[in-house]
């Protein structure tokens, strides 16, 4: 959503190639980073990030595997 010309994402979702103790959503594989910016909310131009609890199925796109380590998926939004 935009708000006071910010772009706000509320909550990120279960996250890809996470350690779950759900069968279902251990080591997801989605597209979602590519249907938020097919949205206009690319992940870079997200201004900031609302959480509205600390469970994996709200916050688990807020890092990404970069190949090496994991990473903010968001590097913006915490500002």
């Amino acid at each position: 959503m935009r708000a006071g010309g910010l772009r706000v994402l509320v909550d990120t979702g279960i996250g890809n190639g996470k350690q779950r103790a759900n069968p279902a959503r251990h080591g997801l594989w989605t597209d979602y980073a590519h249907r938020l910016t097919a949205a206009g909310f690319p992940a870079g131009e997200v201004d900031l990030v609302v959480l509205t609890h600390l469970h994996t199925d709200h916050v688990g796109w807020n890092t990404v595997h970069d190949g090496q380590s994991w990473a903010p998926a968001f590097p913006n939004g915490g500002s």
